[in-house]
């Protein structure tokens, strides 16, 4: 004869090859001697299928038994894995860098989650390492290029980790180029610099103190570009002048204008 066990705390069947057991409610049956069977399972519910044991069967592949005498095999079938989470939360600075998160299986049989994803795009989801039903999951997030607090989320196994990153604090980087200097005829149109900043979503102003320099961008958003104009000098004396942009009345970079006699 040939008996079937079922052990575990999951749901399954076992089912063979010739037909005369179904492991489901009989699980045992009487075939001639000599006769190979093949046994497969098929776990239900949710559950994993952990392996056989018994009668030279072991692991989780295919299990064939020769049926010479009174044999046994044993299948078991664990329940689903569930997983929880050490934290559920990081608040990381402007600069970014990796995320690790322990997460742990209800049974050491069960794999990695393999449901892990994230609602970012500046949340890089990374290979996780993992050993007897627990690991490490882990994730990089990116250096973020704004002043504003961003929000991510990284959901694992049904579990919400949330990600918090401060923005920068707003500086201009600087002014390309620093100064510039004109003949008597002044500037002959339009003149330009560049504003570098270091956020996206920084907003910055102009002014400068003198009306022989016609400023035509009054401020702008992010890196940008500062277009002005220099009137001719008919006061016979060199002069010098500035452009200031602004981010606060005390943050601000000062562009030098300059003008020949």
């Amino acid at each position: 004869s040939l008996s079937v066990l079922k052990s575990g705390t999951g749901t399954g069947r076992v089912t063979i090859v010739p037909t005369g057991i179904d492991c489901g409610s009989t699980c045992s049956g009487y075939f001639a001697q000599g006769t190979s069977v093949a046994l497969s399972a098929e776990p239900e519910g949710g559950s994993a299928f952990a392996g056989w044991s018994g009668s030279g069967c072991s692991g989780k592949g295919a299990c064939t038994v020769t049926v010479n005498a009174n044999t046994s095999v044993t299948a078991m079938f664990t329940p689903p894995c569930a997983y929880t989470l050490t934290s559920m939360s990081k608040n990381m600075n402007f600069r970014g860098g990796i995320v690790s998160d322990t997460v742990k299986a209800n049974q050491t049989v069960c794999g990695p989650p393999d449901n892990v994803t994230t609602d970012s795009p500046w949340i890089e989801l990374m290979s996780a390492t993992w050993k007897n039903g627990q690991g490490v999951v882990k994730f990089k997030v990116l250096t973020t290029d704004r002043s504003a607090l961003r929000t991510g989320k990284v959901f694992i196994a049904g579990h919400e980790f949330v990600v918090s990153q401060t923005g920068v604090v707003c500086a201009i980087t600087k002014t390309v180029p620093a100064s510039a200097s004109f003949t008597n005829s002044g500037s002959e149109g339009t003149a330009a610099f560049d504003v570098y900043l270091n956020a996206v979503d920084c907003s910055w102003t102009t002014s400068t103190p003198y009306r022989w320099i016609g400023l035509e961008t009054a401020g702008g958003t992010g890196s940008g570009t500062v277009y002005y104009s220099v009137e001719p000098n008919d006061t016979k004396k060199p002069r010098t002048s500035k452009i200031e942009v602004y981010l606060t009345p005390t943050k601000k970079k000062v562009f030098t204008v300059r003008q020949a006699k």
